[in-house]
């Protein structure tokens, strides 16, 4: 192992181990319980478009963004990035190398904190499985998971800013209110373009399917550009 993987796993392990055991437990079951909850409500309410009530609306309008950001500020400690890298950097990691790591980590128990989610809010509202329901639940889960890397970037990079990371809570309190609003804002939140990929392409004017997916792997990107930039080397 080279010194840039080292950095890079020292990070990884930095950010894993605060959120490991019963700290990402937590997050999953809750997650979890309150998108089968709403699913089922959305159900029992009317069948007919459960599904896309139950996704657009509780699972990626609160529980994915909500549970993202509790899983990354759990893993900085409710710091902000740099500082979250300092036992890695005392031992003589490079910071940035170690955020990138860190930032891997964290999009890869994201991945499969969303992909869980949005396929639990698919096969919940549906009812009893069927051929129907599997493959909306499959689309939802791939959806799912590329928002919650989204959403990990994202509050990630607003974690450089502000006294302990504050700004991450702003990142979802913007994203929440400015995603669902057809408006060119509106392209810089991750919410917009899953709402267009579950099929409500207003939100996201000008934005194909295909283009919102690739307007998500932009927004990593830059969060990641931003997440390197206010990290002190």
């Amino acid at each position: 192992m080279n010194r840039a993987q080292a950095a890079a796993f020292a990070g990884a392990m930095s950010a894993l181990r605060p959120i490991r055991g019963r700290a990402v437990l937590a997050i999953t079951s809750s997650t979890v319980v309150f998108t089968a909850i709403a699913s089922y409500a959305e159900r029992k309410a009317a069948i007919g478009d459960a599904a896309s009530r139950a996704l657009q609306g509780p699972t990626f309008g609160l529980a994915i963004p909500v549970a993202v950001l509790a899983l990354v500020s759990a893993a900085l400690t409710r710091k902000r990035l740099d500082d979250a890298m300092t036992p890695a950097a005392l031992l003589g990691a490079d910071r940035r190398l170690s955020a990138l790591g860190a930032a891997a980590a964290l999009s890869g128990v994201a991945a499969v904190l969303g992909l869980v989610a949005a396929s639990t809010g698919a096969l919940v509202a549906h009812g009893p499985p069927g051929i129907e329901s599997v493959v909306d639940a499959m689309t939802a889960g791939w959806i799912g998971a590329l928002t919650a890397v989204a959403y990990s970037c994202f509050f990630l990079a607003a974690s450089g800013f502000g006294a302990q990371g504050g700004w991450r809570l702003a990142a979802l309190i913007a994203d929440l209110s400015l995603g669902p609003i057809a408006s060119p804002v509106a392209a810089w939140a991750p919410r917009a373009h899953a709402l267009n990929l579950l099929g409500t392409p207003d939100v996201a004017p000008g934005f194909s399917q295909p283009a919102s997916t690739a307007a998500m792997l932009a927004i990593i990107v830059l969060s990641g550009v931003i997440m390197l930039w206010r990290v002190r080397s």
